[in-house]
């Protein structure tokens, strides 16, 4: 996570709004921060991200929604949301909302899917129409058995082609963000899950209100890393905060 922020390890007295949290994989990280995170799911998700950071002094978790949140806005130093956007009826429209609750000079994380034939050639689209199907329990288990055997074929693979080498695999990995072992196999597990199972309302593809905001946003590559200044519906505030965008 670290690698894609590029925020430092140690966020002591920051604010920091996770919007999507999941079953909170990137949740636990913030934690680890020492910010203060308030975090929140649309799904019955955020259930079990209590269960496993609901002990944290520092987390503040809710169920919501990323195109109503019900916090004061302009009261972040940092805004995340990793893995979400895409997944949503209205990028543009969520991505719109996420700026708002950012403080002048403060910095919005978000990631986007590439849209480039390279990015329409994974695993996950063509195993999807078989593994959407699958008794999710099921393809946990098979994924369950599968992540052990395939990550480190998965690690060397990105050691020598990078992140083309890694996609040969049909698994998600994170050795690159320097995740020791037990974690990186274990968001392996929940983010090839994921994956398989998820029908995206793609930013790849251009569709709905998704393009305007993505044309609007004036990306700079640098090797992973999208260092971007944006255009929003609120142009002043966008031009006091930093808007950090990773592509998937």
């Amino acid at each position: 996570m670290f690698g894609v922020t590029r925020w430092d390890a140690v966020l002591h007295g920051q604010r920091i709004l996770e919007a999507g949290s999941g079953a909170g994989r990137f949740t636990e990280v913030l934690l680890g921060t020492g910010a203060d995170v308030i975090s929140f799911d649309y799904s019955t998700a955020v259930d079990a991200n209590y269960k496993n950071n609901g002990t944290s002094g520092n987390l503040n978790l809710f169920q919501g929604d990323i195109f109503n949140i019900p916090l004061e806005q302009g009261s972040f130093d940092k805004v995340f949301c990793l893995g979400v956007l895409q997944h949503t009826p209205d990028p543009a429209a969520g991505f719109a909302s996420l700026t708002q609750y950012v403080r002048p000079g403060g910095e919005l994380a978000v990631d986007a899917y590439t849209r480039n034939f390279a990015a329409w050639v994974q695993w996950k689209y063509l195993l999807r129409p078989i593994t959407k199907r699958m008794e999710k329990q099921t393809l946990y288990n098979l994924i369950e058995i599968l992540v052990p055997i395939l990550l480190p074929m998965a690690k060397v693979l990105r050691k020598i082609a990078g992140r083309a080498g890694a996609r040969l695999i049909p698994i998600v990995e994170y050795s690159h963000l320097g995740l020791s072992h037990e974690l990186n196999m274990r968001w392996a597990m929940i983010c090839t899950l994921q994956r398989m199972i998820t029908l995206s309302h793609s930013l790849m593809s251009g569709t709905g209100s998704s393009r305007p905001v993505l044309s609007k946003l004036m990306f700079v590559m640098d090797q992973m890393v999208l260092l971007a200044r944006g255009r929003s519906q609120n142009k002043r505030l966008m031009n006091k905060m930093r808007v950090i965008g990773g592509y998937l």
